[in-house]
């Protein structure tokens, strides 16, 4: 059966279309921010910067939904959106996907 995801941004374009294309899931991998980190270079074999999906799917501490992740050739990077730690590390759990 045929799947895909598709999200659009607040003017409603689509953002993602990925209903043509079938994913793989890479692996998993747990990350830490240190107390003063607001982003972090991971590397992450096969990931690539047109053909990868990364999800953040848990956080020790904040909530998952204040951090992002964008991949490059050979890994992602994750950041904190808003920049201000608190003085608190946190690890996230992360997911990495290709998608073809």
């Amino acid at each position: 059966m045929a799947q895909g995801l598709q999200c659009w941004d607040a003017q409603g374009r689509v953002a993602v279309d990925l209903t043509d294309y079938n994913l793989r899931f890479m692996g998993s991998i747990t990350v830490t921010l240190g107390p003063t980190e607001t982003s972090k270079n991971v590397a992450f074999s096969g990931a690539t910067q047109s053909g990868t999906v990364v999800v953040i799917t848990s956080a020790s501490l904040r909530n998952p939904n204040e951090y992002f992740c964008r991949a490059y050739n050979g890994g992602f990077n994750a950041f904190l959106m808003h920049g201000s730690t608190g003085g608190l590390s946190n690890t996230l759990t992360i997911e990495v996907y290709n998608f073809e």
